[in-house]
């Protein structure tokens, strides 16, 4: 596997993939929540892609209060 450095894009949308991910993992009913996979991806979030978080969880919210009108 080639070893690169991702560029503004892609760590854009892994940001965003992120995101969701931890809102969709943390529906899930207990006992069958994952929390420590939920507790990795956000260190990751808060860490490596912070860069985008604020932004790409602005826009989650935004839409999901125009959704919800």
């Amino acid at each position: 596997m080639e070893n690169h450095t991702l560029g503004m894009r892609e760590r854009y949308i892994i940001t965003q993939a992120l995101v969701v991910a931890i809102q969709e993992l943390k529906k899930v009913p207990a006992p069958f929540t994952e929390i420590s996979n939920i507790a990795d991806m956000e260190h990751l979030l808060e860490t490596i892609f912070a860069e985008f978080a604020g932004v790409v969880e602005h826009i989650s919210h935004a839409e999901k209060v125009e959704l919800n009108g």
